[in-house]
């Protein structure tokens, strides 16, 4: 706000000296630096906005391919190239996936489960449909003590069930058969692409800001370069709409301006890659200079791991994936196992032996299989879904890993984080930049009879 102040006052100062020098009337010239301003930041700001938006193909498509007359952001137009930039730029890099899979532990888990009451609750309340719907007659005349017997039956053995589920979950997320980490991520960019355009929006929200702040700051400078170019035409020239000479001034800096402006600002954000070390001139003092992206590389990293472990590599993602491959039948399979074994260890008790027999008639194939069922609907609860994903996801520690990691990599590599959705069409959003400037020239000489 200072800033625009200052350049505010100082503009008013320059007419005042140009009125009372050359009495000009004050509105046209306030027009030159004016109309720039708001030309460079509008064009710059719509560079930005065609960076990202609109998600899907808005105009007249021709060929039924997003081909004819009109726009789809360049981001979600190569989505697919897109995430696989992030993607090159996470696996192998950032995460392996051997190393995260090996910080499940199942014993931690089981301890995670039994501190936390989960795994007593969900067993009694099977515990209790399985009784009430198998052995109604004598399930509710059994006495507490034997009903509690059997469930800190059911305990003891869970700990051997959990840990042959969790092997065989970790051996499923180590086959690339069964978990493509890099499809994963690819899929869930592609699938919404509005999530890639933010996630990258949010990469870049400084340097995006900046680049419409220095689209006004330019302009203004452009602005008062056209004023002074304008000053020193002939006054009987000044103010003619026949003039070729505002015909040729205004247009043709209205070029340089969109061409110049777009240019710089890029550069300023990504340029230089790495760090220099330049003296001021005429001074001992000396400044780091580097692309102010890259300056930003601690920050970005946090905001860049916070946006990936949330909404891409976390366990709420890898579960869904998952259900999605044929692993998901092997790990339902291994569930189903460990469940027969947990029931077969039951029936050794005297009480499991008293019930069974007095159960009703019914296939014990069956009689297990309901067993199961009823497990994994009580621990398909969302409220201990939302509990293991909490713990799971802190187990993982994804976000701070990939922090600690993109933190120290190299410049030129951190760079490609967010370059690559400018140097896609660079060139055509610098050419946009120069057309809209001549063609504001134009309207200006026009507009305000210059």
């Amino acid at each position: 706000m200072k800033i625009a102040l200052s350049c505010l006052s100082v503009c008013l100062v320059v007419f005042l000296i140009i009125y009372k020098l050359f009495d000009v009337l004050p509105w046209r010239l306030i027009s030159i630096p004016l109309v720039s301003v708001v030309f460079t930041w509008f064009h710059i700001w719509l560079a930005l906005q065609m960076c990202f938006f609109p998600i899907d193909y808005w105009g007249w498509d021709i060929t039924g391919h997003h081909q004819g007359l009109g726009w789809q952001g360049i981001v979600p137009r190569k989505a697919d190239k897109m995430a696989g930039t992030a993607c090159d730029l996470m696996v192998d890099r950032l995460i392996y996936v051997k190393e995260i899979v090996e910080r499940i532990d199942a014993t931690d888990l089981y301890r995670y489960l039994s501190s936390t009451g989960i795994l007593r609750s969900v067993q009694q309340e099977v515990n209790r449909r399985i009784g009430n719907r198998w052995f109604a007659g004598v399930w509710s005349s059994l006495p507490g003590a034997v009903k509690e017997e059997l469930l800190e039956k059911s305990l003891e053995l869970s700990e051997d069930s959990l840990q042959s589920m969790v092997a065989e979950a970790k051996k499923c997320l180590m086959d690339k058969d069964f978990f493509d980490v890099r499809d994963l991520i690819i899929r869930c960019f592609v699938d919404d692409r509005r999530m890639l355009s933010e996630f990258f929006i949010k990469i870049g929200k400084k340097e995006l800001h900046f680049l419409e702040f220095m689209g006004a700051v330019m302009g203004l400078i452009c602005g008062l370069a056209q004023l002074a170019l304008y000053m020193f035409l002939p006054a009987h020239y000044r103010g003619q709409r026949d003039s070729a000479y505002s015909w040729l001034l205004f247009p043709l800096t209205g070029l340089v301006i969109g061409l110049f402006t777009n240019w710089v600002a890029l550069q300023l954000i990504f340029r230089p890659v790495e760090p220099h070390v330049v003296r001021i001139p005429c001074t001992e003092q000396r400044v780091k200079v580097q692309g102010l992206f890259l300056r930003r590389q601690p920050e970005v990293s946090r905001v860049y791991s916070s946006l990936v472990s949330d909404s891409i590599l976390n366990c709420s993602r890898f579960v869904a994936y998952l259900q999605t491959t044929k692993g998901w039948d092997r790990i339902l399979e291994v569930f189903k196992e460990t469940i027969n074994s947990t029931v077969d260890g039951m029936i050794s008790t005297p009480a499991a032996i008293a019930i069974k027999m007095a159960g009703k008639e019914g296939s014990y194939e069956r009689f297990k299989n309901d067993v199961a069922h009823e497990l994994k609907v009580e621990l398909s609860h969302p409220h201990y879904v939302e509990m293991y994903e909490r713990y799971m996801d802190s187990r993982l520690g994804i976000r701070e890993l990939m922090a600690q990691r993109l933190a120290a990599m190299p410049s030129k590599d951190f760079e490609r984080m967010l370059h690559p959705v400018f140097q896609e069409d660079e060139g055509t959003l610098i050419i946009l930049g120069g057309i809209l400037g001549a063609a504001v020239g134009c309207l200006q000489v026009w507009l305000f009879g210059l």
